[in-house]
């Protein structure tokens, strides 16, 4: 199974830079690889899709982790 989730940030995309971005990705992936039933569930064969968009549904990035 694929656990779908989006996220609305109350910004502009304009106002996201790729420093902020990466941030958040990274963030988002440690904390999936290291909280325990997160990372069962991708050694069973699960995956998280992460959907970020801004304050009008403008999307900011998306990220899929299936593998630690």
């Amino acid at each position: 199974p694929t656990f779908n989730y989006t996220y609305v940030l109350d910004v502009a995309t304009a106002e996201v830079g790729q420093a902020n971005i990466d941030s958040l990705e990274a963030a988002t992936r440690q904390n999936a690889c290291t909280e325990p039933s997160m990372k069962q569930t991708i050694g069973l064969g699960g995956a998280y899709f992460y959907r970020w968009v801004d304050r009008t549904g403008a999307q900011i990035t998306t990220l899929r982790i299936d593998a630690c």
